[in-house]
């Protein structure tokens, strides 16, 4: 189901980089802010919450008073009671590195190169043809807008050697 709606993704506002959100005491799932891959509205603005989404009440998630860190949602409402949220039908929950393999070999993602703090590891059985390396992963870069998107937690890759040259591939 997540792969048939692969964007159609929000992510929980705290979780954006330089967000000041927090949601420790928020106590309803409901007024949990959500961000989507693509923007649901049309007024460009700064603040959080005009750019936001909120679980709707009828959702199952909402019931249980959960507070996933991504969601893949079906559809969009705005509130018709003069309120201006934008209201998501959440079909499923799902992991950042859930995500990122869903999203693997789309437009959708991009890697970071190589982490310096967790160095590449020559694979043994490889003759020095294969590398261990971890990268971040990031939903929404090449979508055309630098703004787009967000950064998932890192992940490990296999790198080649293409051929008897420096540069590396992945797997």
């Amino acid at each position: 189901m997540a792969a048939g709606f692969i964007d159609q993704i929000a992510i929980r506002a705290d979780l954006l980089p330089n967000s000041e959100f927090k949601i420790n005491n928020i106590k309803l799932a409901t007024q949990i802010p959500y961000v989507t891959l693509f923007p649901s509205s049309t007024q460009p603005s700064d603040d959080i919450a005009a750019r936001s989404v909120f679980l709707h009440q009828s959702s199952v998630l909402a019931s249980q008073n959960a507070k996933p860190e991504y969601v893949i949602y079906s559809e969009l409402t705005r509130s018709a009671s003069g309120s201006e949220r934008v209201w998501m039908k959440p079909l499923t929950t799902i992991k950042g590195g859930q995500l990122g393999a869903l999203a693997e070999g789309t437009p959708l993602i991009t890697y970071s190169k190589p982490l310096e703090s967790k160095p590449p590891r020559i694979l043994e059985d490889s003759d020095g043809g294969r590398r261990e390396v971890w990268v971040v992963p990031r939903v929404g870069a090449a979508i055309g807008k630098s703004g787009l998107g967000w950064s998932l937690p890192p992940q490990r890759i296999i790198q080649k050697r293409e051929g008897l040259s420096q540069k590396w591939e992945k797997e």
